[in-house]
């Protein structure tokens, strides 16, 4: 249920900041643990990330995940223009 809800949550926030494709791995099933996010040559997997900050007691946050995803995009030159000035580079 907390991978579900907190999953499409930052799924959600990831796509607003940074864009990308979303890739439903089962037809017809929107909420699936096995959804990632593409862009051309990175794919991330926002309920994987939520499920192991759940049931992990030591580990990156989910802001961590969305700022690292943020920077390999521009080390990509994939980041938008406009996602380029919120990005915070720390803490």
């Amino acid at each position: 249920m907390f991978t579900a809800t907190f999953g499409t949550l930052l799924m959600q926030a990831t796509l607003d900041f940074l864009g990308g494709r979303l890739i439903f791995r089962l037809p017809g099933d929107v909420v699936d643990i096995h959804n990632s996010i593409f862009w051309p040559s990175v794919e991330v997997f926002p309920f994987h990330k939520v499920f192991k900050c759940v049931t992990e007691r030591e580990g990156e946050s989910m802001s961590y995940f969305v700022r690292g995803v943020g920077l390999e995009l521009e080390k990509k030159g994939l980041l938008p223009h406009e996602a380029r000035k919120r990005l915070p580079k720390s803490d």
